[in-house]
């Protein structure tokens, strides 16, 4: 009984467009000013969650980490 009231619940008020949210998350991610940790931890969890092509995973995260890294 409560698991039924539960799953309707999360049928409401989940995300229905789940796929779409992270596709727009993921391309505006950018590393910014927050530490290498936290946005690699984000970049990971959206690439991997999206379940792209992992020889993209490089050139992606080429792409969006400070300019500073990219000369190290």
């Amino acid at each position: 009984m409560i698991n039924d009231f539960l799953d309707e619940l999360a049928q409401l008020y989940d995300d229905s467009d789940k796929e779409t949210n992270f596709q727009r998350e993921y391309a505006n991610l950018s590393q910014e000013k927050s530490k290498f940790s936290d946005f690699y931890l984000m970049f990971q969890r959206l690439f991997f969650y999206l379940e792209y092509h992992e020889n993209q995973l490089i050139v992606d995260l080429q792409d969006k980490i400070v300019y500073h890294l990219h000369a190290a």
